[in-house]
């Protein structure tokens, strides 16, 4: 059996039923009160035709006669009226149905409730009605009305929220939405940022971007690190959490944002400050600035900068250091590596002065002797240590502008710096006096072993000296034995040669300049050179052709050469080659040369070394001549070589300069004024005058029995009246018997009883105008420069020759014929 047949058994007067007009009319108000909402029917003035029971009752409260003809916008809310009359005009005119929500007066307020409204027309005998519906969307409107409020709330939380907001289209990276924390943080307004991408903030690439996005939808992550740029260039750390929110069903990131940058700054001096302290040990003070410049440069996104460390004077650098970038930029090294004025420094000196942090956010010029090199901005943060400023430190050409977080920033970072490398140069310099102070026992040791050779030995040279020459004059030059005696007469002056260089290199030979010829002088020390240098390095001499005559203290010359060849040979690895080169410059007024000490005009004796080793780097070169400072091994060098050589050519009104390169060698030169003039008799050009013969009286003093007795063969050959005595004591008892016949003394230094000088006064006491001539190997400190009379003392170094003697003492007896 089918539905429709079923449908027929149950109902089979559907079929046939006819309704009378009562019947239908009744039937139709039946329908329409069965509705479980409003139902209305209007004429075309908006008054009610028909209407349901929930009408009257549930929405209205009306009797029936007070329902009929009643103005159906009566029932609605006073502000939805006008909606109301516009949309029974429209249907009327249009025909077109409307749906509407509007708020009812459940019987005629206050109370209402939400109502959606289907309206339409309809024709009837030719007269157009509007027949409509209502349903309860009191609920509905409740929750929307709920939700309007919530997301109001948000908006107002987003807005106004400290904290740093942002929602981003994960699509395309466009900047949505933010609030007023991120405006302020980033420099942009609202509505320029909703103008941005994220990628024109975030400093990383757009592809991490990208791939950072996946993770947050895929809630792998929601947390990141990332430098942000703002509108004034500069760059913030900070953290980003990001979360996926649907608006409208589609995705964003919601993301809230804070600034870490002092957080990451901290952390950066905490672990600046331990590997700084890691460091210090194994490294130079020059190393921990460089690395805490990098550091600056780093923090503060610079691009050069230096730090200066003060003497106490606060006129003086005593220090400067400059990053890799600021040297390739801004700087020169100094010729010597010495202390540089501060009135070449304006960008710092007004920073000195004032004792406080400048910032400089505009181009200016920081001078140097190469001229004025330019930065585009710059800070400078003094050091301050007991009331004086100990360094400062400076950054410059930042991307944008500097402002006081890197101000605070540098301060911080320069205090860390300061006291760790405070710490270490107290460090150095007290491991340079335990250095200095062994140094100087070391040296002394080696003195007085070889002043102890040299008195001994130099007497017996001497004895070997005297009488080959005695024998000399006794053979005729075509002899065959003369040639042996100048051959042992040449190997003994070689021998007190080396003698020399041994006190020399001890420092205990008294400084006694002389004129002499350079050329000469390092003639003679070549063999010993050879010797220290070794074997695998080659020795190049290339001597000037000119006359190389200057004043100075031969042994002097000596500790130049051996400091200068030492250094070279320990820059050699392998085979290599030493240079020894001299030459002759003029300086006048419009070519004076840049070091202080060293413009005035005049003729100049030069002396160089060269080797061909590892060269000098640039950064060690400034600090090369101070005392103590070296980058050989504690078992090659002691640091003094170059400090000492400095100090002997200041002394003698000279300059050096250097030029190095690395993996290719360095060259020092020496300039010594050159002397104009007669020098030690041996070094004329002239040839010799003769030995003039004596007939004064001369007191021999001398505990050495060989030289005693060829001393007086000497002068006795010589036409001298000689009275010799071994001891001081018996000096006295002769020069009594003698009183006033003794026309001079000679005596050695280093005797018994008492030495020569004090020996000398006695007699001089009862002997007024005795003249003295002082004699001997080794001198020790018997001498001192700082004596009123030292520059009219007489001596002789032993071993001396014949000629020597004769013509100093007969040049002391006679001093008119000089």
């Amino acid at each position: 059996m089918t539905n429709s047949q079923t449908e027929k058994q149950q109902w089979p007067q559907l079929e046939n039923l006819l309704l009378t007009p009562e019947q239908e009319q009744l039937f139709s108000k039946s329908v329409i009160d069965a509705i479980n909402g409003s139902f209305y029917m209007l004429d075309a003035d908006g008054r009610l035709v028909r209407w349901n029971a929930f009408l009257r009752d549930e929405i209205t409260g009306r009797t029936e006669s007070e329902m009929s003809g009643a103005d159906v916008r009566e029932f609605f809310h006073p502000d939805d009226r006008p909606l109301i009359h516009r949309t029974i005009q429209n249907i009327l005119l249009t025909g077109a149905s409307e749906i509407i929500e509007v708020r009812v007066l459940v019987h005629g307020g206050p109370k209402i409730c939400w109502r959606l409204i289907t309206v339409r027309r309809i024709i009837f005998d030719g007269k157009p009605f509007l027949i409509g519906m209502g349903l309860d969307i009191t609920e509905r409107k409740q929750a929307e009305r709920a939700l309007y409020k919530s997301e109001k709330r948000f908006r107002k939380l987003f807005e106004h929220n400290a904290a740093i907001k942002i929602v981003i289209d994960p699509e395309t990276g466009n900047i949505i939405d933010a609030n007023h924390a991120a405006a302020d943080f980033y420099g942009w307004s609202i509505e320029e940022l909703r103008q941005m991408c994220i990628q024109q903030i975030n400093s990383i690439s757009p592809d991490i971007i990208k791939s950072n996005f996946e993770k947050i939808r895929s809630a792998k992550q929601n947390r990141f690190s990332f430098r942000h740029n703002r509108a004034d260039g500069s760059m913030r750390d900070v953290e980003v959490f990001s979360n996926v929110i649907e608006i409208e069903g589609k995705d964003f990131l919601y993301s809230i944002i804070h600034d870490i940058t002092e957080r990451k700054r901290y952390e950066s001096l905490v672990a600046f400050r331990l590997h700084l302290l890691e460091i210090a040990e194994t490294n130079s003070v020059e190393k921990m600035l460089k690395i805490t410049l990098k550091e600056a440069e780093r923090m503060t996104e610079s691009s050069i900068s230096f730090c200066l460390l003060f003497a106490d004077d606060q006129t003086t650098i005593s220090m400067q250091t400059w990053s890799a970038n600021a040297q390739k930029e801004m700087c020169r090294t100094n010729e010597i590596g010495m202390a540089s004025p501060l009135i070449e420094a304006d960008l710092y000196s007004e920073a000195l002065r004032e004792q406080r942090s400048l910032i400089y956010n505009g181009q200016g010029k920081l001078k140097s002797s190469d001229g004025d090199s330019e930065f585009q901005c710059a800070l400078v943060v003094p050091v301050i240590r007991g009331n004086k400023v100990v360094a400062i430190v400076g950054a410059g050409n930042k991307r944008g502008k500097y402002d006081e977080d890197d101000v605070k920033l540098i301060e911080s970072l320069s205090d860390t710096a300061w006291d760790i490398v405070a710490r270490k140069r107290s460090e150095l310099s007290e491991q340079g006096t335990r250095e200095a102070l062994m140094q100087s026992q070391k040296m002394e040791l080696i003195g007085q072993l070889a002043g102890g050779i040299a008195h001994d030995f130099n007497n017996m040279l001497g004895v070997i000296i005297g009488n080959v020459e005695i024998a000399m004059e006794r053979h005729s030059t075509e002899e065959p034995m003369l040639e042996n005696l100048k051959d042992i007469l040449n190997a003994t002056e070689r021998s007190a040669n080396l003698t020399r260089q041994l006190l020399a290199f001890a420092r205990k030979e008294p400084v006694m300049p002389i004129v002499l010829d350079l050329n000469n002088l390092i003639e003679r020390s070549l063999s010993m050179i050879r010797r220290m240098i070794g074997e695998n390095i080659t020795v190049v001499w290339m001597p000037d052709s000119h006359s190389s005559q200057v004043k100075v203290d031969p042994s002097q010359v000596d500790q130049i050469l051996i400091n200068l060849c030492v250094n070279a040979r320990d820059a050699i690895a392998g085979i290599g080659q030493i240079t020894i080169e001299t030459g002759i410059k003029s300086v006048d007024k419009t070519n004076s040369f840049t070091d202080s000490s060293c413009k005035i005009p005049g003729e100049y004796v030069s002396l160089s070394v060269t080797d061909n080793g590892c060269g000098i780097e640039k950064e060690h070169l400034v600090h090369i001549f101070e005392p103590f400072f070296t980058t050989k091994t504690k078992e090659k060098g002691s640091g003094l070589g170059l400090s000492t050589v400095y100090g002997i050519v200041k002394q003698n009104n000279g300059y050096i300069e250097h030029q190095s390169e690395l993996n290719k060698g360095t060259t020092f030169t020496i300039y010594l004024p050159r002397h104009r003039g007669y020098g030690d008799p041996d070094e004329r050009d002239n040839p010799e005058p003769p030995v003039k013969p004596g007939k004064e009286t001369i007191l021999i003093v001398e505990d050495e029995p060989e030289i005693l007795h060829l001393s007086r063969r000497m002068l006795e050959h010589n036409g001298y009246v000689v009275l010799s005595a071994a001891k001081p004591l018996e000096a006295i008892e002769l020069a009594s018997k003698h009183n006033a016949g003794i026309d001079l003394l000679l005596t050695d230094i280093v005797m018994p009883e008492m030495n020569g000088s004090d020996l000398a006064k006695k007699l001089q006491s009862s002997i007024p105008g005795l003249k003295t001539l002082f004699m001997s190997g080794y001198t020790t400190n018997v001498f001192s420069p700082d004596n009123e009379e030292y520059d009219r003392i007489h001596f002789i170094q032993k071993p001396f020759s014949f000629k020597s003697l004769m013509r100093t003492v007969h040049g002391i007896l006679n001093p008119d014929e000089l």
